[in-house]
């Protein structure tokens, strides 16, 4: 039963959510997200950088167990998904620019090879003080 839930009715939810939200953005809403090439880049250090760093303070100041830290830090270090897009259109922001957002950090190689050695560093810097 459950597995039905998570692999039929989970994703047909998301699929409906996210083709709601697509028809909602048309191209000019893309063309004024990509005119402003400071928001995306602000939110696309945000989302690698900045909020791995702050979980990274914030384990290390709470003394977390290993377990939970590192839960927090690959949390923390995941872009935002695509809920992230249907969060930014419940609070009335602008959507492609989160969308454009999630596709740039989702293809961004820097991602891709940064996690790994970001996380690495950050787990054995808590474990080791």
């Amino acid at each position: 039963m459950l597995s039905a839930v998570t692999g039929i009715v989970l994703p047909m939810a998301l699929f409906t959510m996210m083709l709601g939200l697509g028809s909602s953005v048309s191209l000019s809403d893309f063309v004024i997200a990509w005119r402003r090439p400071r928001a995306l880049l602000l939110g696309l250090l945000s989302g690698v950088a900045i909020v791995p760093l702050l979980a990274f303070l914030a384990l290390r100041s709470l003394h977390l167990e290993p377990d939970l830290a590192f839960g927090l830090l690959l949390v923390a270090s995941c872009p935002g998904g695509l809920f992230s897009n249907y969060l930014t259109a419940l609070a009335r922001g602008q959507v492609a620019l989160s969308i454009s957002l999630t596709a740039a950090a989702l293809s961004a190689r820097s991602a891709i090879g940064a996690r790994p050695s970001c996380t690495r560093r950050s787990v054995s810097r808590t474990n080791s003080g």
